[in-house]
């Protein structure tokens, strides 16, 4: 065999696996970026609510937090998102677990301020409101939409009493 042959050969096999070497990447990057969960829409929704009661007021303070944990950037919309207060009523003298039914008292918006989350990043949402004195169990649940997807997470908010002391100090 002659040199040409020898260097003509070796071109078509370089050629050869170029071109399976651009294939196969774009197999890889077709599995990984559109069927891999990595740039799906993905968030971890928290929410926490404190009742503080004092002699003659009852206040609320939640606390939403939302953090991206996706490699995509998402845009928050309002329209369906929120945080709803539900008072649930009690059953006196109940006999077997059930299930407690609600008033809602106030559907507040949440990240008002947002309208769009970027990867990794937390932001969270603190509001203070005044409660009815005559209510007791407090549920929260709150709704973030982005891309069609709706994430949900209720809690119960814990009480906090505050009593005064002589030397005005709060306990």
């Amino acid at each position: 065999m002659d040199i040409d042959k020898i260097e003509s050969l070796s071109s078509i096999f370089q050629n050869i696996f170029t071109i399976i070497a651009i294939i196969s990447a774009g197999i890889w990057a077709f599995f990984h970026y559109f069927k891999g969960r990595t740039f799906k829409p993905r968030l971890e929704l928290r929410i926490s609510g404190e009742i503080q009661k004092n002699d003659d007021s009852k206040c609320l303070i939640t606390k939403v937090c939302l953090k991206n944990v996706g490699l995509s950037k998402l845009e928050i919309k309002q329209r369906g998102s929120g945080m709803r207060i539900i008072s649930l009523d009690e059953v006196p003298h109940c006999n077997k677990a059930k299930k407690l039914e609600g008033t809602r008292l106030k559907t507040a918006t949440i990240f008002k301020e947002h309208e769009w989350i970027e990867p990794n990043e937390i932001i969270d949402d603190v509001q203070v409101f005044s409660l009815p004195y005559n209510s007791k169990n407090i549920m929260l649940d709150a709704r973030i939409i982005s891309k069609g997807i709706a994430w949900r997470a209720k809690c119960i908010a814990s009480y906090s009493i505050s009593k005064e002391k002589n030397n005005n100090e709060l306990v």
